[in-house]
């Protein structure tokens, strides 16, 4: 077992034993030796203490916590990275504080079970095959990535091998016995990457065998996930959410929302399916890989008040300060990456006459500073309820989902 580095100062009564062999080794799931309820409790007076000089502080006390019910297991994405670095190839999860090590994992307990086999299986056939594992230092060598997603759903694996560029030989025989040997196996694909940064992000995506997507399936909303789309690691916290946004919207009974970063589509459709108030639903996403995936989601639901446009939302602000106003929008549903906002989008926003805002932020410091910047530009939006979601058991992450209702002012 690798030697333990706590990356904390834990009180001694607030420990528990960690059921990870890597712990402390691994990169990953740095609170996993702390008892889950202090994890909660800790992230709790994290989200008070970066939101309490822009949230009154009565609404933070009302706000809604919600522990994951799985602390194990919960995640449907991993990425597995190769690397030479010990001498022999290794397949696993980069060592805490270095870019060049890799630990072989066997196991990863956030993960589900099926991901151990598929990585042995993989690890064992680079292994074999003689060829060297790709060398962040050297910027040589061959296996690079394994990404792998799971459905629930149809309890199926979603394969990406990502190597550097070479013979279509050489993996073959290991997409044919990944296919042959494990049942719960559904898609492969294999990724060519030839930049020099060591991302999982390939430039060429080839659909090797099996299916083309996997299917997750969240009340009834069927959405279709491919190997580069962006779907929320933790599918009981993400129905929990959804839910939570289907039972807080306003009844009225013609509600246009506009779902900006709106990715595969997910939210939007999802409230469409479940809110008979919903009149329609425009999608804004810059990936156009993401945009195909919207509109393949929104006919496998036979939802036809659907639009998506592939724009990249600050450019298209930045020339058309209307663009969000022409919608005549209800409800803005803000989800977008770790930075937050962009600058761009604030004054928009505030102008496009949305009575509600609805905003999911992964990154609490980003969402303390949009806030700040959404308040500054007007005085009429107020916060109705916040729902804070622990997405990620053993890590410092969460996810905060605010509402805003734009008051109406009387003129006299």
């Amino acid at each position: 077992m690798p030697e333990v580095t706590p990356h904390h100062n834990a009180p001694e009564a607030e420990r528990v034993e960690p059921r990870c062999p890597y712990f402390g080794s691994c990169g990953g799931c740095r609170f996993q030796d702390i008892a889950y309820a202090e994890q909660v409790a800790r992230k709790h007076r994290r989200f008070t203490e970066q939101l309490s000089d822009v949230v009154p502080a009565e609404l933070l006390e009302e706000a809604i916590f919600c522990p994951s019910k799985a602390e194990w297991r919960y995640r449907n994405k991993m990425e597995f990275s190769f690397s030479p670095a010990t001498g022999e190839l290794a397949l696993g999860m980069h060592k805490s504080g270095s870019y060049w090590n890799v630990i072989d994992v066997e196991d990863c307990l956030i993960s589900p079970e099926p991901f151990g086999e598929v990585m042995s299986a993989v690890r064992d056939f680079a292994a074999r095959s003689g060829i060297d594992a790709y060398s962040s230092k050297k910027k040589s060598g061959f296996w690079r990535h394994l990404t792998l997603r799971w459905s629930e759903t149809q309890a199926g694996v979603m394969a990406l091998l990502i190597t550097t560029p070479g013979e279509r030989g050489v993996v073959d025989p290991l997409f044919e016995g990944l296919l042959r040997d494990i049942p719960c196996v559904r898609s492969l694909y294999w990724g060519i990457n030839s930049k020099i940064s060591d991302v999982a992000i390939p430039d060429e995506l080839i659909h090797i065998g099996g299916e083309e997507f996997l299917i997750e399936e969240i009340d009834g909303v069927k959405l279709r996930v491919y190997p580069l789309n962006f779907f929320q690691p933790n599918l009981s916290q993400t129905r929990r959410i959804y839910r939570d946004m289907a039972s807080l919207l306003p009844r009225t009974e013609s509600l246009r929302i506009v779902d900006l970063y709106c990715g595969t589509g997910a939210i939007g459709l999802y409230l469409a399916f479940h809110a008979p108030g919903v009149s329609d639903v425009i999608g804004v996403e810059q990936d156009e890989g993401n945009i195909a995936s919207a509109q393949a989601n929104k006919e496998a639901n036979g939802i036809t008040e659907a639009r998506f446009v592939a724009t990249n939302i600050e450019n298209r602000l930045k020339e058309d300060m209307m663009f969000l106003r022409r919608f005549s929008p209800g409800l803005i549903v803000l989800d977008p990456p770790r930075p937050g906002l962009h600058k761009k989008v604030y004054g928009p926003l505030v102008e496009s006459g949305a009575r509600y805002i609805f905003y999911l932020s992964c990154n609490i410091k980003s969402l303390s500073f949009d806030l700040q910047q959404i308040f500054a530009r007007s005085r009429d939006y107020e916060i109705r309820h916040i729902g804070v979601y622990d997405m990620f058991p053993h890590t410092p992450h969460f996810e905060t989902l605010v509402i805003l209702e734009k008051q109406v002012r009387d003129s006299s």
